[in-house]
């Protein structure tokens, strides 16, 4: 006799770590963060040691009131936001109704079940359009948020950021660090494959130099003023309250609860990068995610990178941001001097924050303490160049 027996495979559900953010949680955390030793950072003027400090003190104080813990993620389909306790209450009585109908399929049983389902339909459904309707309101003005919604609505799911396998030449890369080694290279060599096309593209002994159509350059100074505690504290309220985590576990809707427990640390880290003109190397570091952007999923050149920063990190940009800003302002290389700005000069300052802030902050980065900078218009109107130096 032969006896089969059909068990079901199974499954291996990926782990991932996740934190409890909970009121009780960032509660324990302010606390801890309040208890810190403050000394061996307020006390330090060497900007890599008092960051350090600071941050591998957040890092501790964070595992402790908001431990990571891992979990295997599960099948199940999560509960429709729309769907409240009082209407599961409903389908467990609609659900004991029909198995009465099955049991015993009387008239009376059977018609009992219909009106009981028939209503119940009505209100799940008015429950989903008003929760959408809901969703909608909230994101007025945010076509993308509205697209998200539109994507839910209509089942598009999005594809899995990283990759199950990746092209590494004639082979074909299936482990996790495998994938981020191939995905580490590729990046890059981006930069490089950029300047030696660029080179071959400029190689014409004709073609003029952005150089040549800028006139002498006029020197000027821009002074870092130091930072308070007010000042930070109104920057982080003004972020964007953001949930995804840098390399340190921060994130700017976390920064914004803690914010006014920590001041004082940053505060002083802010001031000793403006007066040695260095930015913590600690905060250089950031958590790279992959997002696909279309065709073969196994080919890395159809990957695009995004940099995950410290939340710390954008409280110095925009201290910086804020500076530089007022120092161009102040002087008005966001208009003509014939008058008031207009759509051409719109499209100037826009250019100008994107472009100056950018090569600022970059050299900042490196640690420079001077850098010679070119300021142009696209379009007519006068052209700069312009020395801008961090003052001790």
């Amino acid at each position: 006799m032969l006896k089969v027996t059909l068990d079901k495979p199974k499954v291996e559900h990926p782990e991932r770590k996740t934190r409890k953010l909970d009121a009780e949680s960032i509660e324990s955390l302010r606390k801890q963060l309040n208890n810190i030793n403050r000394s061996p950072c307020l006390d330090n003027q060497d900007v890599d040691q008092a960051s350090n400090y600071f941050i591998q003190e957040f890092e501790k104080a964070f595992d402790r009131a908001c431990p990571a813990k891992t979990s295997k993620s599960r099948r199940q389909e999560p509960r429709k936001p729309w769907i409240s306790k009082g209407i599961v209450r409903s389908i467990k009585i609609k659900n004991q109704l029909y198995k009465i109908r099955i049991e015993n399929p009387s008239e009376d049983n059977k018609e009992k079940f219909r009106l009981y389902k028939n209503n119940l339909t009505k209100v799940i459904r008015a429950a989903k359009a008003s929760h959408y309707t809901k969703l909608f309101a909230e994101a007025s003005g945010s076509p993308k948020k509205s697209w998200e919604i539109i994507h839910g609505i209509i089942g598009k799911k999005k594809m899995s950021k990283f990759p199950e396998s990746i092209n590494h030449g004639p082979e074909l890369v299936s482990d996790r660090p495998g994938i981020a080694n191939v995905f580490n290279k590729h990046f890059a060599n981006v930069g490089v494959r950029t300047v030696k096309e660029s080179a071959a593209a400029n190689n014409s002994e004709q073609r003029n130099k952005f150089e040549d159509y800028l006139p002498p350059s006029s020197l000027s100074s821009l002074f870092l003023t130091p930072t308070s505690k007010e000042e930070l504290i109104n920057i982080v309220n003004l972020l964007k309250p953001g949930g995804a985590e840098g390399i340190d576990g921060s994130s700017t809707r976390l920064l914004k609860l803690i914010i006014a427990k920590v001041a004082d640390l940053l505060v002083h880290i802010v001031n000793i990068c403006f007066r040695s003109g260095k930015f913590p190397s600690c905060l250089k570091s950031a958590r790279v995610i992959v997002l696909h952007n279309g065709g073969d999923p196994k080919d890395p050149s159809n990957y695009r990178p995004i940099s995950i920063l410290s939340a710390f990190e954008k409280v110095i940009e925009r201290c910086i941001y804020k500076r530089v800003n007022n120092f161009l302002e102040k002087h008005k290389y966001f208009r003509n001097s014939s008058g008031p700005a207009n759509q051409d000069n719109f499209i100037n300052v826009y250019l100008f924050h994107l472009g100056i802030f950018q090569y600022l902050f970059n050299w900042f980065q490196s640690g420079f303490k001077q850098v010679h900078i070119q300021l142009f218009k696209f379009g007519s109107g006068q052209r700069f160049s312009k020395i801008v130096t961090f003052e001790e």
